[in-house]
Order: structure tokens, then sequence, then C-alpha cells
């Protein structure tokens, strides 16, 4: 009696060991196929977006001038435009550069509706394109990032000031934050 207990504890046991390996096949199978929707989800387009994360305490716009090769001169055309509302939160906006645009460089210029000088407070900025992304925050901002005469950029802080200068009895506020050699570097492999 003692042996054919033994010996259905010994098939139950088999038997359970198949039942959670065909269990284990389909979980393995289902993470697959989810891995596979996933991928099919990442948006591979060829554009390139660039998100900037922060806090803008004033209305106003920001434009970011985007260049296909680093050794030219930033231009008109190929220059976007995005507003912002006064918030005292985080905000992101995202910019999409055209369709089979080639981005090397590009540089954020910030303008405020009452015309002042203020400051932003940029969490993060995201680079990314078909799934590959670039993210770069307040720990090295500074890095790939440096400021005109009007702009202050100090390593570790996410406050980025601006400020006016005077040239020939005028005072001018024209702040802009431009790609660094690490940036073009980084574009250039993303």
């Amino acid at each position: 009696m003692s042996k054919v207990i033994f010996f259905l504890i010994v098939i139950i046991s088999i038997n359970s060991c198949k039942n959670n390996s065909k269990e284990n096949k389909v979980i393995n199978k289902q993470d697959i196929e989810q891995l596979e929707k996933n991928e099919k989800e990442v948006v591979k387009d060829d554009i390139y977006r660039v998100t900037i994360t922060g806090v803008f305490s004033k209305k106003g716009l920001i434009s970011m001038n985007y260049l296909e090769n680093s050794n030219d001169k930033f231009n008109s055309q190929q220059y976007l435009i995005k507003h912002f509302e006064a918030n005292i939160s985080e905000q992101k906006i995202t910019f999409e550069l055209p369709k089979d645009v080639y981005l090397e460089n590009f540089r954020i210029r910030p303008l405020y509706d009452d015309k002042s000088h203020s400051e932003i407070q940029i969490s993060e900025i995201n680079i990314s394109i078909n799934g590959y992304n670039l993210n770069i925050d307040q720990t090295n901002f500074f890095e790939f990032f440096k400021g005109n005469a009007y702009v202050n950029i100090e390593p570790n802080n996410p406050i980025i000031t601006f400020k006016t200068n005077v040239i020939n009895g005028r005072e001018i506020f024209d702040p802009f934050i431009i790609g660094s050699d690490k940036l073009v570097y980084e574009l250039q492999i993303l």
C-alpha cells in the first residue's frame, strides 16, 4: 500500500512539474508578445522631438533654432516657436522638427509677453528619435549647454537666469542657450 501511495505522489509531482513548465511557456510567450507589441508602439517616424520640462513663471514663448550641420550658422528658416503660460508647476514644451531633419545642434531663446527678463527652472531636456533618447537634467545640463552674455548657468543649478546688457546706451535683452560640443557629439551618435 505504501508503494502505491509513493507511486501516486511521484506521478502527481511529475504531472505538476509538466503543468508548471507549460504555464511558464505560456507566460514567456505572453511576455514576448508584449515586448513585440511595445516595440511596435515605439514611434519610428524619423522625427526629432525636443521636450523641455521646467517651470516658466511668466507668460511668453520659447523659440528653438536648429542646425542640421553644426558647422552652419543659425538662421530664420530652421526655427520653431512654442507659447507657454505662466505657472509655478512644471510644464512640458515639446518641439517636433520636420520629418527627415537631422539634428546636430540647437539653441533655445525665451521671450516674455511683458518684455521683461526672468528666469526658467529647467529640470530636464529630452531629445528623442525613433525610440532613442538623450536625457539632460540639472546634474549634467552645464556639460551640454552654454549661455550667451545674457544668460547665467551654474553647475547643478536648475535655475537659469537671464539679464539685460546695455549696448550703446540701450538696454538689450537677447538671451539664448546653445548646445555645447558635447551635445553635438551626442546628437551625432543618437
